[in-house]
């Protein structure tokens, strides 16, 4: 299968190169704005093995070259634009969540996918983490019985951010950014759509970043009257031997199951809150080349990323109303 890539902004991009399949021929690489670089993709991927050739217009190698697939990295606030144009033209999209930062290119995003001929996956990495993929195998198998509660954390390093990120409408915000991975676990986790959100966040004391949020706390009511926390911020200290602190902890009628520092621990009628044998995830370039063979998975539930997408805004919308969003 031929592929192109468009933008590396994200940090998920290197990904494509990680799976198993080998016949997987990269055609092309391009920028969709002047925040975005190729040079250090384009290096990482001749350490790889891999010359790809640079095209100055995304538009134009799409049209010349008709990828099976395409990339999407971009400067966040286009990845909805590039997606839709490529599904458009038939070609499957795997892409950097959130895949739209507008509620209104949501729509033209989903409405392009309802009628296109290929498929759009999103790069919600943590699905695919050990940790996490253990924890969605422990619940389908019934391990806390029914879900009544879920409290979630996203702690990340400032570090030095990109000028696009200090801008709203650039970067989207820190909730459609960061809190999506964790929006996303819980819809994931439990099955359930949203009912209604209320949500804050703050920009204070981001370190001259402009725009962006270094706080959010989000409540979402779920189906099944499932109530749910997520905490984010980018106040994780520079000294912390990771990047990310990912926790989660699951409140159920028959047990807790807890997610932290890479471990899963579970409480319930058989054990004694001990730590769980972590399972291994299939790699999740791997899992969208067998999606868009029409493989099933329950992975795959909500992974073309227009649901958590849109969760994710109306709890930004929340954020900046102050009010309680309900969702349809």
């Amino acid at each position: 299968m031929k592929v192109c890539i468009i933008g590396d902004c994200g940090g998920h991009i290197g990904c494509i190169f990680d799976g198993e399949n080998q016949n997987i021929e990269y055609i092309g690489a391009s920028v969709s704005s002047e925040y975005e670089k190729m040079d250090s993709f384009l290096r990482f991927a001749k350490s790889k093995g891999k010359e790809i050739p640079f095209y100055e217009n995304w538009k134009d190698m799409l049209i010349k070259l008709n990828p099976d697939i395409v990339a999407v990295d971009t400067v966040f606030s286009n990845h909805a634009k590039v997606a839709q144009f490529a599904l458009e033209n038939n070609i499957h999209v795997y892409c950097e969540k959130p895949v739209a930062t507008e509620i209104k290119d949501l729509e033209g995003l989903r409405n392009a996918h309802d009628h296109s001929g290929a498929r759009l996956f999103a790069m919600m990495t943590m699905r695919y983490e050990p940790w996490f993929y253990t924890a969605k195998k422990l619940i389908e198998n019934g391990a806390v019985g029914k879900i009544l509660m879920i409290n979630a954390q996203k702690s990340y390093k400032l570090g030095s951010r990109a000028q696009f990120y200090k801008k709203r409408q650039t970067y989207g915000g820190t909730i459609p950014w960061v809190s999506i991975h964790m929006i996303d676990q819980i819809l994931w986790l439990t099955g359930k759509k949203c009912k209604s959100v209320y949500a804050r966040h703050s920009a204070a004391e981001n370190r001259g970043c402009g725009e962006l949020e270094m706080t959010a706390i989000i409540m979402m009511e779920l189906e099944n009257d499932i109530l749910c926390h997520i905490n984010t911020d980018y106040l994780r200290p520079s000294n912390a031997p990771t990047h990310g602190d990912d926790r989660i902890r699951i409140a159920g009628t028959d047990g807790v199951l807890e997610v932290r520092e890479g471990k899963v621990y579970l409480i319930n009628n058989k054990n004694d809150g001990i730590q769980v044998e972590l399972l291994k995830p299939p790699k999740i370039f791997d899992s969208f080349l067998h999606y868009i063979k029409s493989d099933y998975d329950p992975i795959y539930e909500f992974c073309d990323g227009i649901y958590s997408t849109y969760v994710s805004l109306k709890a930004r919308e929340s954020a900046d109303s102050g009010h309680v969003i309900r969702i349809d």
